[in-house]
């Protein structure tokens, strides 16, 4: 008998993730505070649904989903799936690949007790390699199997949204969390219908934290040992992001649009539209770069109203590298 006042609604999307999934489902099964476990599982190509199937048979607490049709949504859809579909006070996120600590809620659960009011608990997030060519690309990005995804000290909620969107960092804060290590009270996100971006196929998880940091009161956890392990193997997204600069405008522009609908401060505006027209820039070629500036100029009225002799010197700059 599961008896605990934390209870945790565990959401783990899974496609194409047959190998690895069990190992993630029971990472997840040896923590009391966990009270049902929902597998999103998104039109995969391998046997990932049949690995479902015997996994809700075998455990009475994990609950078995998938869109309409089967189709394959992507990650966003999958955890937004999860949230609608969870019943527990809290929710919290794992990848199918990835899996947690002995230690995954420890921390969240003293503080969810001696700070009733916090919306969110994160923590840190460790690394472990699961074949040569994911071990070879993480390196290749100067980092190692000791990394950890994780801050530098902890970071008062009222900081936490200007840090990580890069608009002001008033302590020397540095690094960041990753999904994997966020612990969020369910009612929170239902009340300010807090979701997952569905358009974005990368970095839904990067807008969906910097959302979250912005709205909630969310609490530093453990950030010097990992309460979950990322496993980085050749099939990672990150792998094979080859127009990052491409996945990064569509991550700004969805920032930068949400920033005018909510009405952000300005330099949170400018920030975002910054970033939105340098990776729009960056991710053309040669012969697209001034067509495509064009294009921006009279159809997205942020780029067009922001128009001013630096935007024209980056474009200029840009296309005398490329060609």
């Amino acid at each position: 008998m599961r008896q605990n006042t934390f209870h945790v609604s565990v959401i783990i999307p899974a496609y194409n993730a047959a190998a690895f999934l069990k190992r993630a489902v029971e990472s997840a099964l040896q923590h009391s505070e966990v009270a049902e476990i929902i597998l999103i599982e998104d039109g995969s190509k391998d046997t990932t649904w049949q690995v479902c199937q015997r996994l809700q048979k075998q455990h009475a607490i994990v609950k078995l989903f998938q869109h309409p049709k089967a189709q394959n949504k992507g990650v966003g859809a999958s955890r937004n799936l999860g949230i609608n579909n969870a019943t527990k006070e809290f929710v919290a996120f794992l990848d199918a690949d990835d899996y947690y600590t002995s230690i995954r809620f420890e921390k969240e659960k003293e503080i969810i007790k001696k700070h009733p009011e916090a919306d969110g608990v994160y923590g840190a997030i460790g690394v472990e390699y699961l074949d040569l060519v994911g071990a070879k690309t993480w390196e290749e990005k100067g980092l190692d199997e000791e990394t950890l995804t994780t801050v530098n000290k902890p970071i008062p909620s009222e900081h936490l949204f200007a840090f990580l969107s890069s608009v002001n960092n008033p302590h020397d804060y540095k690094g960041y969390f990753s999904i994997d290590g966020l612990t969020l009270k369910r009612s929170a996100l239902l009340a300010l219908k807090i979701r997952f971006n569905p358009s974005l196929r990368l970095h839904q998880d990067t807008v969906f934290i910097w959302q979250v940091s912005y709205y909630l009161k969310l609490v530093t956890g453990e950030f010097e040992k990992p309460i979950a392990i990322r496993g980085v193997h050749s099939d990672n997204r990150f792998i094979h992001a080859t127009k990052m600069h491409d996945s990064r405008s569509k991550q700004y522009k969805v920032l930068r649009d949400w920033s005018f609908k909510e009405n952000l401060p300005e330099k949170v505006k400018k920030r975002f539209q910054k970033k939105f027209f340098e990776h729009s820039m960056r991710s053309k070629n040669s012969g697209q770069l001034f067509f495509f500036y064009i294009y921006l100029l009279f159809t997205d009225y942020p780029t067009r109203s922001d128009f001013r002799k630096k935007q024209m010197k980056l474009v200029w700059k840009l296309w005398k590298n490329k060609v």
